[in-house]
């Protein structure tokens, strides 16, 4: 269950940054590049945190 949620936390963002990406014609050339930057680095973080969170609840379960 935990990592459905995470794989739609990480879905939902890249979504979110395609849609702010192509809804918003005035914002300057510079401005999408670093919205998908921003975008890949929160899909990154959360793929470390699921890791993460996926290793501790192995760990506790072999104990």
């Amino acid at each position: 269950m935990r990592k459905s949620f995470w794989n739609g936390l990480v879905a939902g963002s890249l979504l979110g940054a395609t849609m702010a990406w192509f809804m918003s014609p005035q914002m300057k050339p510079g401005s999408a590049r670093r919205i998908m930057g921003r975008s890949r680095g929160m899909g990154g973080r959360a793929r470390r945190m699921l890791r993460q969170v996926s290793d501790g609840i192995n760990d506790f379960m072999d104990r």
